[in-house]
């Protein structure tokens, strides 16, 4: 079980756009039509996993429409990289 991005970038003290963005920069994440997902390395790895997620949104008229979008989780073992990572980075500046 892992924790949303938006839990992993305030636990990193960043903000949520800094942690897309930085995990983005790795090669780590991308961008879908049907939001972010986690690309295969990390996930093998088990650092980051893409859920899957349903919501019903209701039009002016108030008919149901269900949309489906991706999450990317953080892993504990991903938290501890993410940090390890971040670290390295800002020793190395």
């Amino acid at each position: 079980m892992g924790v949303d991005l938006r839990d992993a970038a305030r636990e990193l003290q960043l903000s949520d756009f800094a942690i897309r963005k930085k995990l983005a920069g790795l090669g780590a994440i991308q961008k879908t039509g049907f939001g972010w997902e986690a690309k295969q390395p990390y996930s093998q790895r088990g650092l980051l996993k893409t859920d899957t997620r349903q919501t019903t949104i209701y039009t002016e008229q108030g008919y149901p429409i269900k949309k489906i979008y991706t999450v990317v989780t953080v892993t504990g073992d991903g938290l501890n990289w993410l940090r390890d990572t971040l670290n390295t980075e800002s020793a190395n500046q």
